[in-house]
């Protein structure tokens, strides 16, 4: 087996970063690794709140939803 290296991920896009985060959960998942807790910033949540109100939107009071005009094609 190959010898294990560090990667830096620092080099990477933002987006790349959590992709890559991502797929390391999921391989944790599926080798039975699900107690490790990961530190990533990406699961903290400070970032996850800082996320929803960053792309959080406010309906106006008078606002009605209209399922007929939602499944209009």
């Amino acid at each position: 087996m190959a010898r294990l290296k560090e990667i830096d991920i620092d080099i990477l896009p933002k987006e790349v970063k959590k992709e890559l985060i991502d797929f390391y959960e999921y391989l944790l998942t599926k080798y039975g690794k699900k107690n490790l807790k990961l530190k990533s910033p990406i699961n903290d949540k400070k970032v996850f709140f800082e996320f929803v109100k960053k792309h959080a939107i406010t309906l106006p009071k008078d606002y009605k939803f209209n399922r007929e005009e939602l499944h209009e094609r």
